[in-house]
């Protein structure tokens, strides 16, 4: 037998190892989705096509105290300590994932954390939440830039695709939610990048005023700030929203009474709401 030929066989052998071990294992579905996951170029740029307006800027402001009262009802689903499977990316990207392995295809939520978090701490906020509404959770362990730029893009979509390899993941619902650090990469990710996110739901950080682009029909974002905290003062939080309503998302600054930044703090309760509207904005999205 040729070289070439044995090597072909191999291949093919190989392959179709794979895909029965991807069928039955979870190692197996791990060692597809190593595989299977986007290249670094599979992510592409938002851009606007030449003579295409923006839509019209849609802002929505309001001020809220129910989620961060000392009297507000505790949340339906509290936080959950320790929870969360560690997966690696084939480029060496830890993640927490959180969800059902088979079954009918549930959302998805992109948990993006702080500069001083890792993927688990969010996991911790939404676990419980999660298990109660039937939802993937997907938490990468991002390395934060010391230059103040983004996490990197394509390590998250490597992330969600390993997950939807899997977890029950479906494809067309999956939203992000980010907090401090984590809610600017949010709110750059959906305004530069043509990711698999439907909404972005954003706590505590704020993207600068002249970073975001015309994007035409951007995808929606929610973004929650503590009144008191006093690392994001209103107006440069207000420019923010202005700019990134001004670039085609349809935005809305929800600012929260006796709350500073502390998403351990009133974080089950702020998951709940932010998940409600993230499941309306997914479902207006795929509805033909």
């Amino acid at each position: 037998m040729s070289t070439p030929l044995r090597l072909a066989l191999i291949a093919i052998t190989f392959a179709l190892l794979l895909m029965s071990l991807g069928r039955g294992t979870a190692q197996g579905r791990m060692l597809m989705a190593s595989f299977l996951a986007p290249t670094l170029s599979d992510i592409q740029p938002l851009v606007m096509t030449e003579g295409v307006r923006p839509a019209p800027a849609r802002l929505i402001e309001r001020v809220r105290a129910d989620l961060t009262s000392p009297d507000a009802p505790a949340p339906a689903a509290p936080e959950v300590r320790d929870a969360g499977t560690s997966h690696v990316t084939l480029v060496g990207l830890r993640w927490w994932g959180s969800g059902p392995q088979q079954g009918d295809p549930l959302p998805a939520i992109l948990l993006v954390h702080d500069a001083d978090q890792d993927g688990r701490d969010m996991i911790a906020i939404w676990h419980g939440l999660a298990e109660r509404e039937g939802l993937v959770l997907i938490a990468p362990d991002f390395q934060v830039p010391e230059d103040g730029a983004p996490y990197d893009a394509r390590r998250a979509v490597e992330a969600v695709a390993q997950a939807m390899q899997l977890y029950a993941v479906d494809e067309t619902r999956i939203a992000v939610f980010g907090h401090g650090r984590g809610a600017e990469t949010a709110q750059i990710w959906a305004n530069r990048f043509a990711g698999p996110w439907r909404a972005v739901a954003a706590h505590a950080g704020i993207v600068d005023f002249d970073a975001p682009r015309l994007v035409g029909d951007g995808v929606p974002v929610r973004h929650y700030l503590g009144a008191d905290d006093t690392e994001r003062p209103l107006a440069q939080a207000l420019a923010s929203a202005t700019a990134m309503a001004r670039a085609g998302h349809p935005y809305e600054f929800i600012r929260l009474r006796g709350h500073d930044n502390d998403l351990t703090v009133h974080g089950a309760r702020i998951a709940e709401d932010a998940w409600r509207w993230m499941e309306g904005k997914m479902t207006q999205r795929t509805t033909p």
